[in-house]
C-alpha cells in the first residue's frame, strides 16, 4: 500500500486539470504491473477508494467499469456468486440473461439486472423520464484471458440521463459515486480473482454529449405513442397493451424484466434481441486490430443491454416513450461515431428503433381497432 501512496500523492501534486484522469489511470496500471501479487491480497475498497475518491477529484468516468479480471471458477459459479452477493446486500436481483455473441464466437456473455427501493426513489426524484436510468447493470463475460466482471458505470450514465446545473450534476455525481463503490465493494468481497478498477468504453468528463448526433438527452426521449386519457382505466389498459405486445412480437425480441412504479405513475420494460446484441458486437468489433479480433475483448459491452419501453402518466396524457436509437447508440458504444462503422451501419439504429416502437404499439393498436 506504501508503493500505491506515494504514487498517489505524487500525482496529486502535479497533476494538470485537463488530463489528470487519463494520467492516473496509467500510473495506476503501471503500479499494478510492478506489485500484482500484492494487490490481489488487498481488501477492494482500498483501491476503489484510490479510484474514486470525489467528484471534484475525479470528473472523468468511463461508461463501463472493469472490477474483477481472472475470476476464479467457472462462468455459471462467478455468476452465480455476483448474484448471490448482490441479494445478501438487499439488492434486488431482477433478471439474469445470456446475451448473444457474434458467430464463431466462443466466449460467453451474461447480464444481470438490479436494483433497490431506495436507489429507485433517488432516480425517480427527477421525474418520470429519468426512469431510463434504472436499473443497475453487471455483466459477467469471457476473453482469452479468462472471465470478467464489469459494471455498467452509475456515474457517467446518471450524469448523462438526469443532465441539469452545474450544481445538480454534483449531487447526481456524488450519489452515484457512492453506489458505484458499494456495488464494487460487494461484488469484489465475494468473487474470487484480481480486484481492479478499470475504467472502459469513453471516458466523458461531463454528463452532455457531444458531437453529431449527439445533445441533450431529453431531446432524445422519442414518443411512441401518446393519449389524452389519462384516467387510471386508461392507464392500466395501455401498460397491459404495452406488455402484450412486447411478449407476443415475431421479432425476436424479449421481456428481461418489468419495474411498476404506480406512486409516479411510471411502468418500465426491459426488452433485448439476441440477434441484435451479437450484430452490436460484431459491429465495434469491425473498428480493431487482427490481434484483437483473436481475442475478442468487447464484450464488456453487454451491460449496455437491454433497452427501455417506458409507459407514463404527465399532465394529463399518457405517454409510451423509447430512447432515440441513434443517440443510444452514440451513449453505450462511442465507435459508432467512427465514419468506417457509419457509413456501414448507419441504417440499423433506424431499423431498431422502428422495430421497438412497432411491439410497443402493436397491443394498443389491436385493442383500438376490435
Amino acid at each position: 500500500m506504501s508503493i500505491l501512496r506515494r504514487t498517489g500523492m505524487k500525482m496529486l501534486k502535479s497533476r494538470r486539470k485537463d488530463n489528470t484522469y487519463r494520467f492516473l489511470i496509467e500510473k495506476v496500471r503501471e503500479v499494478m504491473r510492478t506489485t500484482h501479487m500484492k494487490l490481489k491480497v488487498f481488501p477492494l475498497t482500498l483501491v476503489v477508494f484510490f479510484f474514486f475518491v470525489s467528484a471534484s477529484f475525479a470528473d472523468q468516468y468511463g461508461v463501463y467499469v472493469k472490477v474483477i479480471e481472472n475470476a476464479k471458477g467457472t462462468f455459471d459459479e462467478v455468476s452465480d456468486k455476483v448474484e448471490s452477493a448482490l441479494s445478501k446486500a438487499r439488492w434486488k436481483v431482477l433478471a439474469s440473461f445470456d446475451t448473444g455473441v457474434p458467430e464463431k464466437s466462443v466466449f460467453q456473455s451474461r447480464v444481470i439486472v438490479f436494483s433497490s427501493s431506495e436507489y429507485e426513489k433517488n432516480i425517480l426524484s427527477y421525474g418520470a423520464k429519468a426512469a431510463f436510468a434504472l436499473p443497475l447493470r453487471v455483466g459477467v463475460y469471457e476473453d482469452s484471458a479468462g472471465i470478467h466482471v464489469v459494471l455498467l458505470n452509475p456515474v457517467s450514465i446518471n450524469r448523462t440521463i438526469l443532465n441539469g446545473t452545474p450544481a445538480e450534476e454534483k449531487k447526481v455525481t456524488e450519489f452515484s459515486l457512492k453506489t458505484l463503490n458499494s456495488i464494487t465493494s460487494i461484488i469484489t468481497n465475494s468473487v474470487p480473482g484480481d480486484a481492479v478498477t478499470i475504467q472502459l468504453g469513453e471516458i466523458r468528463s461531463k454528463g452532455k454529449i457531444g458531437g453529431k448526433y449527439g445533445g441533450d438527452f431529453a431531446d432524445k426521449i422519442k414518443d411512441a405513442y401518446t393519449s389524452r386519457n389519462a384516467s387510471d382505466l386508461n392507464f392500466r389498459k395501455i401498460i397491459e397493451d404495452v406488455h402484450y405486445g412486447i411478449i407476443n412480437n415475431r421479432k425476436g425480441w424479449r421481456l428481461i424484466y418489468t419495474l411498476n412504479f404506480p406512486s409516479h405513475g411510471v411502468v418500465m420494460y426491459g426488452i433485448t434481441k439476441e440477434r441484435m446484441e451479437a450484430k452490436t458486437f460484431s459491429i465495434v468489433r469491425d473498428m480493431q486490430s487482427e490481434k484483437q479480433h483473436n481475442n475478442f475483448p468487447l464484450l464488456f459491452y453487454n451491460t449496455a443491454f437491454p433497452m427501455e419501453v417506458i409507459v407514463y402518466r404527465d399532465e394529463g396524457t399518457v405517454k409510451v416513450v423509447v430512447l432515440d436509437e441513434m443517440y443510444r447508440m452514440k451513449l453505450y458504444f462511442h465507435e459508432i461515431e467512427k465514419w468506417k462503422l457509419f457509413f456501414k451501419y448507419y441504417t440499423i439504429p433506424g431499423q431498431i428503433q422502428e422495430e421497438i416502437e412497432k411491439i410497443a404499439t402493436d397491443g394498443i393498436v389491436r385493442r383500438t381497432e376490435q
